[in-house]
């Protein structure tokens, strides 16, 4: 089955942004609307461990492939100023992006470490 095939599901992705409330507290609410949608490819997992480029441990509820090029921000992101990460929504189920990589390193998909929103 080819790559193309493969990412059969559409996914929505949410750009939390900071705000400041009328007693200074900042929140960072998922906004209403997607910056983008763009196929996928999901696949769910138990609480499966993995370990990140940088060396992190993250414990992820899924794993996604997306199309090269797709602008996802993860959670764990030593250039994040946030540290707060896109909302991605497959299948009416809002995730968290904990990282993101190049598996293959040719750009060919993206492949992102999801945990479930609660």
């Amino acid at each position: 089955m080819s790559l193309k095939a493969r990412m059969n599901k559409t996914a929505a992705i949410y750009r939390p942004s900071a705000s400041r409330s009328a007693t200074g507290t900042v929140t960072r609410p998922v906004p209403g609307a997607p910056v983008a949608t763009t196929r996928c490819a999901l696949f769910p997992k138990r609480g499966e461990t993995r370990t990140t480029e940088g060396g992190l441990l993250l414990e992820a509820d899924a794993v996604a492939w997306f199309p090269a090029g797709t602008d996802l921000r993860p959670r764990l992101s030593h250039s994040s100023s946030t540290g707060e990460g896109d909302v991605v929504e497959i299948e009416s189920v809002r995730y968290r992006v904990l990282a993101v990589r190049d598996p293959v390193g040719r750009g060919k998909y993206l492949e992102a470490a999801l945990k479930r929103e609660a």
